[in-house]
């Protein structure tokens, strides 16, 4: 698939649980695009403000840094 603004994403980052956040993957929408696999994010956390982040990489595996990967298919 490809990003584009709009779609409804999955966000991850290992120091989320560090920061009182759920360990599980929070959804994001995509804001901007800025190629097949980066993009910027609005994320939402439970109800906290949203929190804008700037050119995170996508990844399917779980890696040391911030993520966002396509929700599964249920």
């Amino acid at each position: 698939m490809k990003p584009s603004i709009g779609r409804i994403v999955h966000f991850d980052s290992p120091d989320q649980a560090q920061r009182g956040h759920t360990q599980d993957p929070v959804p994001a929408i995509i804001t901007r695009v800025i190629d097949d696999f980066t993009v910027d994010l609005l994320i939402y956390r439970n109800l906290d403000t949203p929190l804008g982040l700037a050119d995170v990489l996508f990844s399917e595996e779980p890696t040391d840094g911030m993520r966002w990967f396509w929700p599964p298919r249920v």
